[in-house]
């Protein structure tokens, strides 16, 4: 028996569907995707938003994956998907505290934490030095003090268990074989169309060329 509930469900689907049909009918291959997305990503924020541990696996499945997404969507800015996802598990912390206060903040203070504090406030100062050239300090800051950082907070009040690690490590064993995969693909059938215009950029060929 079909109720009221399910009948929206599905009339949602099919207006979905052809939304879908109708942006990759007209080429518009990219607004297609995104919102063939938004189901996903719907159910992603409610999972990662109860429990943040998705959102740190989210983070380093997409941390994995970015760099050769980017070479296939030309979306300008794309690492800034790295930033929100960094506020967005840092929001559902506080979230999970407010509700559950089960997130355990003083183990954001350990070691590493401080050593990486210390090199972030110092990266801080460096804007006052007369010799800095704030479009360099720009380009370094999020990946060489940002990112670390902030990961390195996430870990210690996030992945608190011996199996959290085990996750990440039997992840990154998987994305090690795709990359191996792909690796072998270029090697016997050579680059697609995205890479080889990728290489042509810039000096991209004489630093990511290999010879085999």
């Amino acid at each position: 028996n079909w109720t009221l509930k399910k009948w929206i469900g599905f009339a949602i689907l099919l207006i979905g569907m052809a939304i879908i049909t109708f942006l990759f009918s007209k080429q518009q291959l990219i607004f297609g995707l995104a919102f063939s997305f938004i189901p996903i990503i719907l159910l992603v924020v409610m999972v990662s938003l109860n429990n943040p541990y998705w959102g740190m696996i989210i983070l380093f499945a997409e941390n994995y994956f970015l760099m050769g997404l980017a070479r296939y969507v030309p979306v300008g800015g794309i690492g800034v998907l790295s930033d929100a996802l960094l506020f967005y598990i840092f929001f559902a912390c506080i979230i999970r505290t407010i509700f559950n206060n089960d997130i355990e903040w003083k183990r954001a203070i350990n070691g590493a934490t401080i050593l990486l504090g210390i090199w972030f406030l110092y990266c801080i100062l460096e804007l006052a030095n007369p010799t800095a050239v704030t479009k360099a300090w720009l380009a370094s800051f999020r990946s060489l003090n940002f990112y670390p950082f902030f990961v390195c907070i996430l870990t210690s009040i996030i992945l608190t268990k011996y199996k959290n690690f085990k996750t990440i490590i039997g992840l990154l064993s998987v994305f090690i074989l795709f990359a191996f995969l792909k690796v072998m693909m270029q090697k016997t059938m050579g680059f697609d169309s995205a890479e080889w215009r990728w290489l042509h950029q810039g000096d991209n060929a004489k630093t990511h060329l290999l010879a085999s």
